[in-house]
């Protein structure tokens, strides 16, 4: 028969020790829980969270840069018409090599913008395609795909108007420019700075193109800067809209792990 003693020693022994080692163990594993969750949070937002807000400034800067390129091709073709009415009725400085070059500067400022307005067309349009990528990678990674979805589903369906408007405009200054000789405009541009040009006196281009193409495509530079402006807005509503949802699932998931619910 046992000592009577020492059972109860070991019983109390026992009895410490065992929800010391699940008290361990069970702690442990909360911690573990706890760092999990912080690392996998650090992880989004270093991993896709700070990129995405990069890719949606650049975007926007894109956007922006692209609609003053529209504005400032219509500050310089006034210019140029300007001078080109002041050279033809006399009022305007004589074509000298000084003056000369002041005009060629300003054709090569519009030949410029020209090529930037394309280029930047090109940028912004793949930086769309890796912002909505960048937008699907954190939506799977953060279970808030369908919340992406509903506010992307605006964002086309604004877009899809914007685009619309755009085409048409688009098909009215291709049929209005249809047949017109760029490089005929600008060669009689230069001869009306020197009224005894015989060529100058028959031809009359430029002057059939400033008043019948230049005010409409001067509208659709404005027209087009301002469809930018509002494309930028849609975006920026998105981004505003679902980044709201993005903060909150990523604070939320400090709240989420055992350690943070026996504290609170």
């Amino acid at each position: 028969m046992g000592n009577p003693v020492s059972e109860s020693f070991l019983k109390s022994l026992l009895l410490g020790v065992i929800p010391i080692v699940l008290g361990t163990l069970i702690f442990g594993v909360i911690l573990e829980s706890y760092k999990s969750d912080l690392n996998f949070r650090g992880d989004i937002m270093k991993d896709y969270y700070f990129p995405l807000i990069t890719k949606e400034r650049q975007c926007s800067n894109l956007s922006i840069t692209l609609a003053d390129d529209f504005t400032q091709k219509i500050g310089l073709y006034n210019e140029l018409i300007k001078r080109y009415n002041a050279g033809k009725d006399g009022s305007g400085p004589r074509l000298t090599e000084e003056y000369k070059s002041y005009l060629v500067d300003l054709l090569k400022k519009v030949s410029e913008y020209n090529s930037n307005s394309t280029k930047h067309s090109q940028e912004l349009a793949t930086c769309r395609e890796e912002l909505n990528q960048d937008y699907i990678n954190i939506a799977l990674v953060t279970g808030t795909i369908d919340e992406f979805h509903k506010y992307k589903k605006s964002l086309d369906d604004s877009l899809s108007a914007l685009n619309v408007e755009s085409q048409q405009k688009n098909d009215e200054i291709k049929k209005m420019l249809f047949g017109v000789n760029v490089d005929e405009i600008i060669n009689e541009f230069f001869m009306a700075g020197d009224m005894t040009d015989e060529r100058y006196s028959s031809s009359n281009k430029t002057d059939i193109a400033i008043k019948t193409v230049m005010p409409s495509l001067l509208k659709f530079f404005a027209f087009k800067a301002v469809i930018e402006y509002k494309a930028n807005n849609s975006y920026l509503n998105l981004s505003e809209s679902y980044n709201s949802v993005l903060e909150k699932e990523i604070s939320s998931r400090y709240k989420r792990n055992w350690l943070s619910r026996i504290l609170n």
